[in-house]
């Protein structure tokens, strides 16, 4: 488990305390295909090393019934009901063409999720769990103590407080030119592929546009605070997405100014 020059492209790296103990930060994509999957095994040792396993989410608060609850919209903030039924019929169809997405499945819930649904399609499901439970799975098999960086009632708030308005025209520009947004999520797929976070970070920051404070930087502090509460205790192995990770308001640069010593390590995808 040799590491590298911090310079170099990696998913992987440590985050070392003055006592010499090492923790680990990790960028993960939240989806169930092999793109991200690769990087399962390389990554496993590292979590043997630790004691605790830090996901994004505490995803053992997952609740269906809450999630459902918190993304579903009210008549007032129905966003299919402030749009003309031409727009909305000829959005729609482009959707369906592109991506196999229907609005009408979506037109009580917060768009974010037809967003989500929008990404994931550009992706071969072909795992049962996305990357994050997996990591989870396989840590709770090692005995490790399991956590989250923030709670999932967290994430919930931050979908609530996403402008239903804002979302809905982000993916009204996807509809007008789809072949523009696939380019877009394959250059941010292959930047995953080769580990190259901060490429990846800042084509992140671009497509979040008015959102970058509180999807990215506000969290940012927030996960770098509890990272740093459990390495207090213990070392840990976090599992973010990797858009976290880079920028002058990254959690790698959060960790240095805080007198960590950061690596990147060296881990490889397997085809």
């Amino acid at each position: 488990m040799a590491g590298r020059k911090s310079s170099q492209c990696s998913l992987l790296w440590s985050v070392i305390n003055k006592e010499g103990e090492a923790s680990y930060l990790f960028g993960t994509m939240h989806v169930r295909s092999h793109t991200a999957h690769q990087f399962l095994s390389g990554v496993l040792p590292y979590i043997a090393g630790t004691q605790i396993f830090a996901a994004e989410m505490n995803l053992q608060q997952f609740d269906l019934k809450t999630m459902q609850e918190s993304t579903t919209l009210s008549v007032e903030e129905g966003w299919y009901r402030h749009i003309k039924a031409q727009k909305f019929d000829k959005t729609r169809i482009a959707l369906l063409k592109s991506f196999g997405i229907d609005l009408i499945h979506y037109k009580d819930r917060h768009p974010f999720l037809i967003m989500s649904a929008i990404s994931e399609s550009l992706l071969a499901i072909d795992n049962m769990a996305s990357l994050d439970q997996e990591l989870w799975n396989q840590a709770d098999k090692m005995g490790r103590t399991c956590t989250g960086l923030e709670s999932f009632f967290e994430q919930m708030d931050i979908m609530r407080r996403i402008s239903v308005h804002d979302a809905f025209k982000q993916i009204f520009e996807i509809s007008r030119n789809p072949g523009q947004f696939r380019k877009a999520m394959k250059k941010m797929i292959s930047y995953y592929v080769s580990q190259d976070v901060n490429r990846l970070y800042k084509a992140s920051r671009r497509q979040l546009q008015g959102l970058r404070k509180i999807m990215l930087f506000n969290r940012n502090e927030r996960m770098v605070n509890r990272m740093e509460d459990l390495m207090f205790k213990e070392t840990v192995f976090a599992g973010v997405g990797a858009a976290h990770l880079a920028g002058k308001q990254g959690m790698l640069s959060l960790l240095k100014k805080r007198g960590y010593k950061i690596r990147s390590m060296k881990i490889n995808g397997r085809i």
